[in-house]
């Protein structure tokens, strides 16, 4: 593997574990944020990070596409499917 797509890989999997904790913990941040009146701007920076997190990935599989690293690919699409899909298991 490339430097670059092993920095990229490395990234993506500590960016979903983060997600993974955030996501965890989010039904408790909502109440606090519901409870102090900013759960409108709670939920609109919870919106963007995760658009920004789906984005990189999107952008990184675009780059292993161009340079014709298939290999890496998959690993691309699995983190990308993983945080799309996390919000759903738990139900946020």
């Amino acid at each position: 593997m490339q430097k670059k797509h092993l920095f990229f890989t490395l990234s993506i999997a500590f960016l979903s574990l983060a997600h993974l904790i955030f996501s965890y913990f989010y039904i408790r941040m909502y109440g606090y944020f519901n409870i102090h009146g900013h759960l409108n701007s709670f939920m609109t920076v919870a919106w963007l990070l995760r658009f920004v997190i789906d984005a990189y990935i999107v952008i990184c599989g675009f780059f292993a596409v161009r340079e014709e690293r298939y290999k890496v690919l998959p690993f691309y699409l699995l983190f990308f499917l993983f945080n799309l899909v996390l919000p759903f298991i738990f139900h946020i």
